[in-house]
């Protein structure tokens, strides 16, 4: 007795058409990359298109563009270079770091103690 094949039977097998073509494969599996490009880039140049207006939520018909002029004005505040210089002697002070860093060590420790204890308890 013969064993019955496909064409025997009458059923007509298609070729399989690739579902995705190799000229468009590279595209596709750059496209994540170009997304998160666009998600970085877009915002970015927003940002700094919005930092060179000036621009009042209370009155938003006055908004215009200053150029440089919002740089300017911080950059002459004696309170942005304090701010600045507080920040980095905070930044550099090596007994501030390690009082932060021993509390947040501390704090580790706490939280592993307690998932040790909590799995022991299991």
């Amino acid at each position: 007795m013969a064993a019955t094949t496909a064409a025997d039977a009458g059923v007509v097998r298609r070729p399989r058409k690739r579902a995705v073509g190799p000229a468009v494969l590279p595209y596709l599996l750059s496209l994540p990359a170009l997304l998160v490009c666009i998600g970085i880039l877009v915002p970015f140049f927003t940002a700094i298109f919005y930092s060179l207006q000036r621009y009042n939520l209370a009155f938003p018909t006055t908004r215009g563009m200053v150029w440089w002029g919002n740089y300017a004005d911080f950059l002459t505040d004696p309170a942005f270079w304090n701010t600045l210089k507080v920040s980095l002697l905070y930044t550099r002070e090596p007994r501030a770091r390690g009082k932060l860093v021993t509390a947040s060590r501390r704090g580790v420790e706490a939280i592993a103690a307690a998932i040790a204890e909590h799995l022991r308890r299991r």
